[in-house]
């Protein structure tokens, strides 16, 4: 009966100490966007979401009642797979732009997710001017890993 007591204390204390227990998220390149990623974008310009504030602890936020009025495909691919992919030899990885023909190019290492620059084509008063912008330095969209409360420049 004394062991029975005993484990049955011990599973009582180890899911109290287990409810305690959390971590926070740790983003790293395995979670950063590939070759292969499509990401599709909706846009809800009526609603105005009010998830509540920022914190340390547990937080769920639903984003159910939200519209889906405008819905954008973003598709990644190797630079190469680009017309313009020598003038940004940095990038490993470019993506469509949305609205525009043209790409983004950027640098994904274990380190750092950066811009390294874009190239677009953009029709206005009834002529296409080209555009091509190579970023000295990156333009940095994080440090990797990143987690909860990390800072940089």
């Amino acid at each position: 009966m004394k062991k029975i007591t005993q484990l049955a204390t011990l599973i009582c204390l180890s899911l109290g100490w287990a409810s305690y227990a959390s971590a926070q998220i740790t983003i790293t390149t395995a979670d950063m966007p590939t070759t292969t990623t499509q990401v599709i974008r909706a846009t809800d310009t009526t609603t105005a979401p009010s998830p509540g504030s920022p914190s340390a602890s547990s937080q769920n936020w639903n984003y159910a009642s939200l519209k889906k009025q405008k819905v954008q495909s973003i598709m990644f691919m190797a630079p190469s797979a680009t017309k313009y992919s020598s003038k940004f030899p940095g990038a490993n990885l470019a993506d469509s732009v949305v609205g525009t023909n043209g790409y983004n190019y950027f640098s994904s290492t274990a380190g750092q997710f950066a811009v390294t620059g874009a190239e677009q084509i953009v029709f206005y008063s009834g002529y296409y001017f080209q555009f091509e912008l190579d970023l000295n330095p990156y333009f940095l969209q994080s440090n990797l890993p990143a987690t909860y409360g990390a800072m940089d420049n």
